[in-house]
């Protein structure tokens, strides 16, 4: 069985000067690595020339679960594709295992597990190997590998040294784990923006707009620059009386100086082809956990039709209000006389001679008509 080293004390314990230099070189220039680098692969190489220097190994490799949590070679020195397509996929833990701890064949011939690989490891010269975890908050996410020509007893310092490059490369799986998840994020946001229905738009904290759909182009009638143009994509906009609205002064533009959400206001947007949309935005802001401020999302209810139907139908009222007046004043007149005549007749009738009388009717049908 392959022997486990526990408790490998920290890198620089014990070592003489000459390693301990080299180690310490060597993990300096693996730690400028991953804080500049954003790439996996220049990492990966990036710690394999850090084996080689602070351990004096020239076969070493890296290996990384993939989706299927299978151990794949991702960076290698000095393995033949024979043997690295032998060996691919092969653990000494299971996926999901906690904390791992270094794995150390000090003899290959001597160790059962490997029998089975007895034939490719002869070939490929090696006979002592070491299995160093690499793990993102202890869970394992894959593994160094050490190569030896004779069977080596392997020192503390060693290991030491080798799980200080397994630490920062494990720090550059973390980072990259993250930039996948908040790239998947952001993937995810603008895929959901794209497909609503309504037209949306986000800028960052200075106005700046980030992201738009195609809902907003057909509003805008227009594609604005992205992380050029601020606060709105409109080509002009105006008050709702119609007086010129600076895109500094737009609802946007508000939400954003004053780091509050924006409602009621009603704006009027022009395209470049001169037409025009009633547009009801709600701005609102966008803060991080802190609270502080990062940006805002608009929403932009076109009202257009809404205000042709209020429009007819102020129209149609205005227009009720002048046929009854019309109406009112055809009608009073003979109403009036009516009454005159009714009255006459109502108060005077046995006064009256037949001639005033028939007169009275006469007039009474005579306006009636």
């Amino acid at each position: 069985m392959p022997s486990k080293l526990q408790g490998a004390p920290a890198d620089g314990q014990a070592l003489n000067s000459a390693r301990e230099s080299r180690a310490r070189t060597a993990l300096y220039e693996l730690g400028m690595a991953v804080a500049r680098s954003r790439r996996p692969a220049e990492i990966y190489e990036a710690a394999l020339q850090c084996l080689e220097e602070g351990l004096g190994v020239s076969r070493a490799s890296v290996l990384i679960h993939d989706d299927q949590q299978v151990m794949r070679f991702v960076a290698w020195r000095n393995l033949s594709h024979t043997y690295r397509a032998a060996v691919d996929g092969h653990s000494p833990w299971a996926p999901g295992t906690f904390d791992p701890q270094p794995v150390l064949v000090e003899d290959t011939r001597a160790d059962p597990d490997l029998a089975h690989l007895a034939p490719v490891l002869e070939s490929e010269r090696v006979r002592a190997v070491a299995f160093i975890p690499l793990t993102v908050d202890g869970e394992l996410r894959g593994k160094f590998m050490l190569y030896f020509a004779e069977a080596h007893e392997f020192e503390p310092e060693e290991i030491g040294i080798a799980q200080s490059i397994a630490a920062h490369v494990g720090v550059a799986l973390q980072h990259e784990a993250s930039i996948r998840a908040v790239e998947r994020s952001d993937r995810r946001y603008r895929e959901l923006v794209q497909t609503l229905g309504v037209p949306i738009y986000t800028t960052d904290a200075e106005g700046r707009i980030e992201l738009y759909n195609e809902a907003a182009v057909t509003l805008w009638g227009r594609r604005p620059v992205v992380n050029e143009e601020m606060w709105c994509g409109s080509f002009r906009l105006f008050h709702a009386d119609g007086t010129d609205m600076p895109l500094s002064e737009c609802p946007m533009a508000i939400t954003l100086k004053e780091g509050r959400a924006v409602r009621g206001v009603e704006i009027i947007a022009e395209r470049p082809d001169g037409t025009r949309a009633n547009i009801l935005p709600f701005p609102t802001p966008l803060r991080d956990k802190s609270g502080k401020l990062t940006g805002a999302v608009n929403v932009l209810a076109d009202i257009t039709e809404q205000k042709a139907t209020q429009e007819a139908l102020l129209e149609a009222l205005r227009g009720k209000d002048d046929f009854l007046g019309q109406i009112s004043h055809e009608l009073r007149n003979p109403v009036t006389q009516i009454a005159g005549y009714a009255q006459l007749l109502a108060s005077r009738w046995r006064d009256l001679p037949p001639e005033t009388q028939e007169e009275s009717l006469e007039g009474i049908q005579a306006q009636a008509i």
